[in-house]
């Protein structure tokens, strides 16, 4: 969590992350095992599809910015603000990145 973002925009990105966090941790650690034969372009096409899923049904509006491989993590925006949802091989968490 960030001093700067309200209240109401922390408790949105909380929930998109408490609905993705199981999402994250499941591609970061299948794509570990499968970078060198699998496709990069379908994991974006999950992340992105998933948390667009997510938001809609928790009724919050994003705009997905970029899926990156290195470091592992989706991009969004939620009311003028960037944040990253991430995974590595020690912790899945989000950072807030700043004002857009």
């Amino acid at each position: 969590m960030n001093n700067l973002l309200s209240p109401e925009i922390t408790k949105n990105i909380n929930k998109l992350f408490e609905d993705m966090a199981q999402d994250m941790d499941y591609f970061y650690g299948r794509w570990q095992d499968e970078k060198e034969c699998e496709d990069w372009t379908e994991y974006e096409k999950c992340l992105k599809n998933n948390l667009s899923q997510v938001a809609i049904k928790n009724n919050i509006n994003i705009s997905i910015v970029k899926v990156t491989k290195r470091p592992f993590g989706i991009s969004f925006n939620i009311d003028n603000n960037y944040v990253v949802f991430y995974a590595n091989a020690k912790h899945i968490g989000w950072k807030y990145k700043g004002l857009i």
